[in-house]
């Protein structure tokens, strides 16, 4: 067992469960080394009560199935849908875009496959950090195209298949980072960074 204050993760995500009892933690991580690097695996802690956590077990392996991706699997998040777990994570390869893509599971901790060949993000966008919404039954991927390809990061949704594993529309533009009022300087901003998104239903909206 691990004590909270000895695990280091970056990006973590905690997936309250509600079929096992027990809270899930996926993040950034590299179990083979002493410092937080991002290698070609997804990882899950296992806790009752978020401050004791079972040793990190590997739940997707890039190179076990010749994976497209091989560095950089970032951020990964795990959302309950249709019955079925699923993972969305950030991946890159060299010489192709990092991108988002959707794994599936029967369960939180389990093997988790892909949903599709390529990642669900386009494939000629510098993409990270998709997060599922459902609004209307639709369920939706919100995703960042990065600063890095645009400088002026932007946020943009769009509409997947049931099973999500595949558009159903083209992706439309929520916000550029520019857009924010609190961002100083924005005019001669050398980056205008977007990134994870995260979404609540308030009182209002429901």
């Amino acid at each position: 067992m691990l004590k909270r204050e000895e695990i280091r993760i970056r990006d973590p995500f905690i997936l309250p469960d509600r079929n096992s009892g027990y809270y899930y933690m996926y993040g950034t991580t590299a179990l083979e080394q002493d410092c937080i690097r991002a290698g070609d695996t997804f990882s899950v802690y296992r806790t009752s009560d978020l401050e004791n956590f079972e040793d990190p077990k590997v739940v997707f392996r890039g190179s076990d199935i010749g994976f497209w991706a091989d560095h950089d699997f970032w951020a990964p998040e795990v959302h309950f849908y249709n019955g079925k777990y699923y993972l969305f994570g950030s991946c890159k390869a060299d010489r192709k875009c990092r991108g988002t893509h959707i794994f599936v599971c029967n369960t939180p901790d389990g093997v988790f496959v892909p949903v599709s060949e390529k990642p669900i993000t386009p494939d000629d966008w510098e993409c990270l950090d998709g997060t599922l919404w459902v609004e209307d039954k639709t369920p939706y991927i919100v995703f960042s195209h990065e600063w890095l390809q645009i400088k002026d990061g932007e946020v943009w949704a769009m509409p997947l298949l049931p099973d999500l594993s595949a558009p159903a529309e083209k992706p439309f533009l929520l916000f550029h980072a520019s857009d924010n009022p609190f961002v100083t300087e924005r005019e001669t901003a050398i980056m205008l960074p977007t990134d994870r998104s995260c979404f609540a239903r308030t009182e209002s909206s429901a």
